[in-house]
C-alpha cells in the first residue's frame, strides 16, 4: 500500500509557521527589558531554528516519492504501536505509517471529523526503531490533532507531519462500505450518504486503506512497474523482493525443461513419449512426435530458441499424417497435436507451424458426425477413420466440448471458415442439451441433444467443456456473449458443489443424482484460475463477488493437497473429512496417492499470482518445482511416483507430454516476470498452449 506526502503542503505550513515564530519573537524582544525576557526570546530563536532544520530536511525530500506502507504496518499503526519499517525504500525520508484517528487539523478544515474525541496524545510503546542507514534508535509521540499523518524519517529523525484533509476531500464518492460512521459536515451530502455504511472489521482501517489507494491510483505516482492490482496490498518493495528471489527459482525451471529436452533427444527424438527412467521411447498412441509438439511453446516461452529451432527443422522434415497410426482419442489429438502447432504459430509467427496444423486438421474433418455434428471419439489421423470409445454409446462433455479454440484459430488464421462452423455446430448441440442449466452431468447422448447421465463433476470428463466457455468468449475479443452467459450460470449454480470442512478447507466436490461426494479430483484444481480469469476480465457488473474468494481458498486447499504429503508432491484424488480437525480433514487413498506429473494445481497458482502478485504463489511454486527435483527428477526426465507420502518415491518410469506442456510452462510463468505472457493479449488452451486473441474490428 503506498500513500504520496504532500510535501509542498508541509513546506507551506512550516513556513507559516517560521512567520508567526518570527512575529513572536519581535513582539518579545520589544517588550524585553530584563534578562527574563532575553531568555524567554533566546528560546523561540532555538525552536525557531529547529523548525528550519525540519523544513531543510523536508525540501530533501523529492517532490515525487512514493513512500511504503505494508499491510501488516498499517495494522500496527492502528493498534498504536510503532511500525518496523524494514523495507530499503524507508532508508531516507519515507513513510513508515498512517495515523489512524482521523480528527480536526489545525486549520479545522477537515471535512470528516471522528464521533468519539481523540485524547490529547499517544505515546508509542518505548521501542527501539533503527534507522536503516545509520542504526540509530529513535523515538516518537504520535499528535492525534490531525485529519492524517505522516511518520517521516530522515537522517535518523522521525516526525509526525500534518497531511492536508484535502485528501481526503478530493476523493471521488466511494462505496457505502467503504467509510466509517463519521459525523459529517451538512454541506457535503455525497459524503453523508456513505457514511452510513458499516464494517465488520475496524473502521479505520478501511477507510484510510482506500484513502491511500485512490489517492495513489489518481495521481498515478507508482513507478509502473507493477500492476496497480499488485499495490493494492502489497509494496513495491515486498513486489521487488519476491521477484529478486524468483529469478534463480525460473532459472531452476528452465534448467528442467532443458533437462526433460535433452533426455528426449537423446533417447525418444520424434517419439510419442520417452520412459524418462530407461532412456526408451514410451507409450506410441498417435505416432505424431507428441512430447515435441507439445514442447513447442514452452520451448519459445522460457527463450530456448536452440531447442525450438531444432523442433522446427525436424516437424519441417519428418512431421506427416498420411500413413495410418491406429485410433485414438480425437481431443488429446485436439488440445496436444492442433494446440502445439497453432501456439507454436502464434508465438513465433512461422508458416510451417500453421501448414502443418491445417494438413492434421484435414484428416480429422472426417470424424465429426453427421447427425450430432460433434467428433467421435476416436479417430485414425492417418486414414480419418473414426469410431466411438467402445465403453459408452453417446459422448464425453469435455471431449466434444474442448475443441473450439484450436478450430476458431485455425480458421482465423487460414480464412476457411469449415474448421470453425463444425466446432461451433457441435457446441450448438451442446447448448441444446443444456438448455437453461450451466452444471450439466458428462454424460451426452450421441443421437439427440439431451444429457443421459447423472454424475455432475468439474474434474474428469467435465472440466474443459466448462473451462473453454469462458475462454471461447475471452478469444473471441469478447464477443461471444452465448458462450459467457453459459459460464456465468455455471459459476453462480457451482455453490451447490463448494464444501468448506469445520477446519476451514474449501473444495469442489461431485453431485451424483444431487447427493455430494467430499472429494476433489486433482483434475478439479484448474478451476480456482478459471474463476480467477473470469473474475478479472468479466465486466464488473457481471462479476460475483464471491468469485474471488472461492478462487483462493479453493487453490489453498489444492495447495494443501501437496504440502501436507510427504513428498510435497500431490494426489490425483484427495477425500475431505468435513467434521474432523485441523490437519485431518484431508487425506488420500492408496488407490489415489499416485502422481503423474499433473499441471492444475499449478495452473491455477499461475493465475492467482498474475492478477494479485502475491508472493506466496511464487514460493509455492517453488516448493513444487523443488519437490519434483527431490523426487521424480530421473536420468532421462521426470517421472511420475506411485504413492506420494512413500519416502524414497517410487518412479513409474512415466512422463506425460503434458509435463512439459502445462507443469513446466505453469511453474515458469509463475516464477517469470508477468510481461512474459500477456493474458490480454492471449487465451491459453486447456493443454497451455497460448493462442493469439485477434482484436477484431
Amino acid at each position: 500500500m503506498a500513500l504520496v506526502a504532500d510535501v509542498e503542503a508541509i513546506k507551506g505550513q512550516k513556513r507559516r509557521q517560521i512567520q508567526n515564530k518570527f512575529s513572536s519573537v519581535e513582539d518579545v524582544t520589544s517588550r524585553s527589558s530584563g534578562q527574563k525576557n532575553l531568555l524567554l526570546a533566546f528560546v523561540i530563536i532555538l525552536l525557531m531554528v529547529s523548525t528550519l532544520t525540519t523544513l531543510t530536511l523536508l525540501d530533501s525530500i523529492p517532490e515525487r516519492r512514493v513512500s511504503i506502507l505494508s499491510q501488516r504496518e498499517l495494522q500496527q499503526l492502528l493498534r498504536g504501536q510503532r511500525p518496523s519499517v524494514t523495507t530499503k525504500d524507508s532508508q531516507d525520508a519515507v513513510l513508515a505509517g498512517v495515523f489512524a484517528s482521523l480528527s480536526e487539523t489545525d486549520d479545522h478544515d477537515s471535512v470528516i471529523q471522528p464521533v468519539a474525541e481523540a485524547p490529547s496524545t499517544t505515546e508509542l510503546p518505548k521501542q527501539h526503531h533503527h534507522n536503516s542507514l545509520k542504526g540509530e534508535p529513535t523515538d516518537s509521540r504520535l499528535t492525534p490533532h490531525m485529519s492524517e499523518s505522516l511518520l517521516c524519517e530522515s537522517h535518523g529523525v522521525l516526525r509526525w507531519v500534518p497531511v492536508m484533509s484535502r485528501l481526503a476531500q478530493s476523493l471521488e464518492p466511494m462505496d457505502d462500505r467503504s467509510l466509517p460512521p463519521y459525523q459529517v459536515e451538512k454541506d457535503t451530502p455525497k459524503m453523508a450518504e456513505v457514511a452510513k455504511g458499516r464494517l465488520s472489521r475496524g473502521p479505520s482501517e478501511k477507510f484510510l486503506e482506500r484513502v491511500i489507494t485512490d489517492k495513489v491510483k489518481r495521481d498515478g505516482k507508482a513507478s509502473g512497474k507493477y500492476p496497480p492490482e499488485w499495490l493494492e496490498n502489497f509494496t513495491e518493495a515486498e513486489l521487488a523482493e519476491s521477484e529478486a528471489r524468483s529469478v534463480e527459482w525460473a532459472e531452476e525451471v528452465r534448467e528442467a525443461m532443458r533437462h526433460v529436452w535433452k533426455g528426449y533427444k537423446k533417447a525418444a527424438w520424434g517419439e510419442d513419449e520417452i520412459a524418462p527412467e530407461t532412456g526408451r521411447p514410451g507409450r506410441r498412441w498417435c505416432n505424431a512426435a507428441v512430447t515435441m509438439l507439445d514442447s513447442l511453446s514452452t520451448l519459445k516461452i522460457m527463450g530456448l530458441e536452440e531447442e525450438f529451432d531444432e523442433a522446427t527443422e525436424w516437424i519441417k522434415n519428418n512431421l506427416e499424417f498420411d500413413t495410418p497410426r491406429g485410433l485414438h482419442s480425437f481431443f488429446e489429438i485436439t488440445i496436444r497435436v492442433l494446440g502445439g502447432l497453432l501456439s507454436a504459430h502464434s508465438l513465433s509467427g512461422r508458416q510451417v507451424f500453421l501448414d502443418k496444423a491445417r494438413e492434421a486438421a484435414d484428416h480429422m474433418m472426417t470424424g465429426f458426425s453427421q447427425s450430432a455434428g460433434c467428433p467421435h471419439p476416436r479417430i485414425d489421423l492417418g486414414t480419418g477413420h473414426s469410431s466411438g470409445n467402445g465403453w459408452m454409446s453417446g459422448f464425453i462433455l469435455a471431449e466434444v466440448g474442448t475443441i473450439q479454440l484450436e478450430f476458431r484459430y485455425l480458421t482465423e488464421q487460414t480464412g476457411d471458415h469449415k474448421y470453425a462452423e463444425a466446432a461451433d455446430k457441435c457446441q450448438d448441440f451442446i447448448f441444446k442439451a443444456a438448455g437453461s442449466q450451466g452444471l450439466v452431468p458428462y454424460e451426452l447422448a450421441s443421437d439427440r441433444p439431451m444429457f443421459t447421465g447423472s454424475v455432475i463433476s468439474l474434474g474428469a470428463m467435465g472440466d474443459s467443456y466448462f473451462e473453454y466457455l469462458l475462454k471461447v468468449w475471452l478469444q473471441s475479443n469478447k464477443t461471444e456473449e452465448k458462450h459467457l452467459d453459459y459460464w456465468v450460470k455455471t459459476m453462480t449454480e457451482v455453490e451447490k458443489m463448494i464444501f468448506t470442512t469445520d477446519a476451514g478447507l474449501t473444495f469442489v466436490g461431485e453431485l451424483r443424482s444431487g447427493s455430494p461426494r467430499y472429494r476433489m479430483e486433482h483434475l478439479t484444481c484448474f478451476i480456482g484460475g478459471n474463476l480467477m480469469l473470469g473474475a478479472r476480465t468479466l465486466p464488473r457488473e457481471r462479476v460475483d463477488p464471491r468469485w474471488e474468494k472461492w478462487a483462493r481458498d479453493i487453490t489453498e486447499t489444492c495447495h494443501q493437497m501437496y504440502a501436507r504429503s510427504k513428498t510435497g508432491l500431490g494426489p490425483e484424488v484427495a477425500e475431505f473429512n468435513m467434521h474432523a480437525a485441523k490437519g485431518e480433514d484431508l487425506h488420500y487413498k492408496t488407490a489415489d496417492a499416485h502422481y503423474i506429473l499433473r499441471p492444475e494445481v499449478i495452473e491455477s497458482i499461475f493465475y492467482m499470482h498474475y492478477f494479485t502478485g502475491d508472493p506466496k504463489y511464487r514460493v509455492w511454486a517453488h516448493e513444487m518445482m523443488s519437490a519434483l527435483n527431490k523426487h521424480a527428477k530421473v536420468e532421462y526426465g521426470y517421472s511420475a511416483v506411485y504413492n506420494i507420502n512413500e519416502i524414497p518415491a517410487k518412479t513409474k518410469n512415466e512422463q506425460e507430454s503434458f509435463f512439459t506442456a502445462e507443469t513446466l510452462k505453469y511453474l515458469y510463468l509463475t516464477l517469470a516476470p508477468r510481461h512474459v505472457l500477456n493474458l490480454d493479449e492471449y487465451v491459453l488452451n486447456t493443454e497451455a498452449h497460448p493462442l493469439k486473441i485477434v482484436k477484431q474490428q
